[in-house]
């Protein structure tokens, strides 16, 4: 949505109000940084033309090409106003200082009532490693014993440095950063201290400010939320208030670009948002103990979800938890919106970052009114997709057995069934009266098996006589390798194995061009596997057939065409009544049977 600047003189004017009440502590947006102006211009624009243009209004500031945006310090009204008609700028608005979403001090509650309420724990039971969450605030309390953290970087002195370098210890006064972060990540399951929404967190921190009241100005809140995105951050958590400027849209579309996330605080003012709606924002809102709006948080059409925000229990100073001072506030409630991400993408890291705020959203509990609560409450129990039975820790069954491969009833970690009946060869029984049981039993070639009269279970490592691959065959009896063999003879032949009625058997070889033995294995001295060398042979041609035991002819194979090798039934010697009958396998290879003839064998036939 465009910008509404009827927003900010309502929005100004009710600041003054309860400034004036002294109802609110700090002020929404504060314009201490008036002269400062982030200018969103055409992307079509021609860098030069485009620099000398804003310069004829003011002096640039700083430039975010990545969101077509600059930082503009305008001298005057009138060059404001020139700026806002240039055929080369799409936006302007104020560089405003943004302050962190928390609100003065409501009565103590019970310790992170939160947590439980948004079904964290169903969803612990799942997972509660995170993935890399990005923490866009005041710095946090590096030498808290809760806190956790995989590194940072000073958004001040150090922007653009790929996320690393300078102080990012807690610059608020009332520990903002801190507090936010502890919800997200708050080391869990450590006997310290509280839990975050994530036990096992990745935070990493930007500090956006070095002032005791956490005022940063919005161009570098986001600017340092697209770079922890370049930076590989899944999710990116900004309790900051701003979120009706167009630019964080802007920002928000960038980041998703990146498969990232940007989820943004609605804001503490009590205003009804119906200025805008941003498509690429997870703008999340505040709910009480009751599951009603907070009567702080800003509402409205820009409202994605809401989140507890009131009485958050948190880190805080030195090693200290807190709830009060400042202890509500949709700052809190974005924390807790953002550790959830951090918690459905570390435990799916195949989801994309729409499919993730998709399932966010669809896990969301409907309190009615989307007008003040989006698509509902966020709610954990429902979104991280549950595990499948074999693979989620509990004895589903009773057994005594869990999950996959200890309860037998699992067929892999993926089934959603542990009460599957036991395969034959893993119940126990002799289910074939053969004497053994199960594994013991030759019929069985693994726990799976469910059939215990298998006589022999046999595997063949290339899959058939294939002579030109040196592989392995194992049967219930033991492995042996196919072997280059006939020293005398130069290797000439291969000793290939196969696997026949469930039982390893040898198939003798010749090979056209030997055996390959720079490419076979020894155990030192003995050749103890090998293949025919050269190529497959791609056809084989035998005129009388694999039964023609009664005529002498010769096989032939070839490799594209080009003959390799030729063999000609013959007699056995020494036995004047075996044929050696040579026909074409399906490798288009040359395999034998030794046939004994009745009337004796005589010029590579039998007589008949």
């Amino acid at each position: 949505m465009k910008y509404s600047f009827l927003t900010t003189l309502l929005t100004t004017l009710l600041v003054l109000a309860l400034l004036t009440t002294g109802a609110l502590a700090a002020p929404l947006t504060t314009n201490t940084a008036s002269r400062n102006y982030i200018v969103g211009v055409s992307a079509s624009a021609q860098e030069n033309r485009l620099l000398s243009h804003l310069e004829r209004y003011g002096e640039i500031v700083n430039a975010y090409p990545e969101v077509n945006e600059y930082v503009v310090r305008i001298t005057s009204p009138r060059s404001l106003d020139s700026l806002r008609r240039s055929k080369y700028v799409t936006y302007v608005h104020p560089d405003v200082f943004v302050y962190p979403a928390s609100v003065p001090n409501d009565p103590l509650y019970d310790q992170q009532w939160y947590l439980p309420h948004v079904g964290a724990p169903f969803a612990w039971n799942i997972s509660s490693v995170g993935s890399l969450v990005a923490v866009i605030d005041t710095g946090i309390n590096l030498d808290h014993e809760d806190l956790s953290i995989v590194g940072g970087w000073n958004a001040i002195t150090h922007p653009g440095n790929n996320c690393t370098g300078g102080n990012i210890s807690e610059a608020s006064g009332i520990g903002h950063g801190t507090r936010v972060a502890g919800i997200i990540g708050a080391v869990g399951n450590n006997a310290v201290g509280i839990t975050g929404v994530m036990w096992d967190a990745q935070l990493l921190i930007a500090r956006v400010t070095n002032r005791t009241d956490g005022l940063a100005p919005l161009s570098r809140v986001l600017a340092a939320a697209r770079e922890a995105a370049e930076c590989g951050a899944k999710v990116v958590s900004v309790s900051y208030s701003g979120v009706e400027q167009q630019t964080v849209q802007v920002t928000g579309e960038y980041i998703k670009s990146l498969d990232s996330l940007l989820v943004y605080s609605a804001g503490n003012g009590n205003i009804n948002f119906t200025s805008f709606d941003h498509e690429d924002v997870i703008v999340v809102g505040a709910t009480n103990e009751f599951d009603g709006r907070a009567d702080f948080s800003n509402y409205g059409t820009a409202i994605d979800i809401v989140a507890p925000g009131v009485n958050m229990f948190s880190t805080y100073f030195g090693n200290g938890y807190v709830v009060e001072p400042h202890g509500n506030g949709t700052s809190y409630s974005t924390a807790l919106v953002a550790g959830a991400l951090g918690l459905l993408r570390g435990y799916d890291d195949s989801l994309t970052a729409q499919e993730a705020e998709d399932r966010l959203y669809s896990a969301a509990i409907d309190l009615g009114d989307e007008q003040t609560f989006g698509h509902g409450l966020l709610f954990l129990s429902d979104l991280l997709p549950p595990l499948p039975l074999c693979s989620d820790g509990l004895d589903n069954d009773g057994d005594g057995a869990t999950d996959f491969p200890a309860d037998f009833s699992c067929s892999s970690a993926d089934d959603d069934d542990e009460t599957n009946p036991m395969a034959a060869c893993q119940d126990g029984i002799d289910n074939d009266g053969d004497g053994f049981v199960d594994l013991d039993d030759l019929g069985c070639y693994g726990l799976q098996d469910n059939d215990e009269f298998n006589v022999y279970n046999c595997v063949d490592g290339d899959n058939g006589t294939f002579a030109y691959t040196a592989s392995q065959v194992c049967d219930n009896f033991g492995c042996v390798q196919d072997m280059c063999v006939s020293p005398l003879f130069g290797y000439q032949f291969v000793e290939e194995w196969v696997c026949v009625n469930g039982i390893k058997q040898k198939i003798l070889y010749d090979c056209p061009t030997g055996c390959d033995l720079q490419n076979t294995m020894y155990d030192g001295q003995n050749i103890v596997a090998g293949a025919c060398a050269g190529a497959q042979p791609t056809s084989c041609i035998d005129p009388d057939g694999p039964d023609g035991f009664f005529t002498n002819t010769t096989v032939t194979t070839n490799v594209n065409g080009a003959e390799i090798q030729s063999i000609t039934d013959w007699c056995l010697p020494g036995n004047s009544s075996v044929v050696r009958e040579y026909w074409c396998d399906e490798w288009n290879q040359p395999a034998y049977t030794d046939f004994s003839c009745d009337s004796g064998c005589v010029d590579g036939r039998c007589l008949p």
